[in-house]
């Protein structure tokens, strides 16, 4: 059982995530810890919502990339390369980690709008427009 409780746990959360962020088709979600257990599942629901998903990762779980998921490795930077790699705005990040709140304020997400969990894993930050 405790697995199949982990797995469905990962899974609710990514649902939060998604939902919290509510992207639409077109938008561009950055996703942190794109490569872990809730990640994957998010980055999943992203591209069913035909979103553009950057999935912030480490370079040796960089996946590769297509036109609508690019895979940006985390650490010093991280703002600009996550800039670099898509011409139109981020409208949302899905937050898994604390030090992502400063990352969205960073990328122009309005601090009202970011919604991170009291939990390691939780939903992220929308930028309306």
């Amino acid at each position: 059982m405790g697995g199949r409780w982990v797995s469905l746990r990962r899974r609710l959360y990514a649902y939060a995530a998604v939902r919290a962020v509510d992207p639409k088709a077109g938008e561009t979600v950055a996703v942190s810890a794109a490569a872990g257990g809730v990640g994957t599942v998010v980055v999943q629901l992203l591209a069913r919502r035909e979103s553009i998903v950057l999935g912030i990762a480490s370079p040796s779980n960089a996946t590769g990339s297509n036109r609508t998921r690019r895979t940006v490795s985390y650490g010093e930077g991280l703002a600009e390369r996550l800039q670099a790699a898509t011409p139109l705005a981020i409208d949302a990040l899905s937050i898994f980690g604390p030090e992502y709140v400063q990352l969205a304020v960073d990328l122009g997400i309005p601090r009202d709008h970011m919604r991170p969990s009291r939990r390691r894993e939780g939903p992220g930050a929308r930028r309306e427009g």
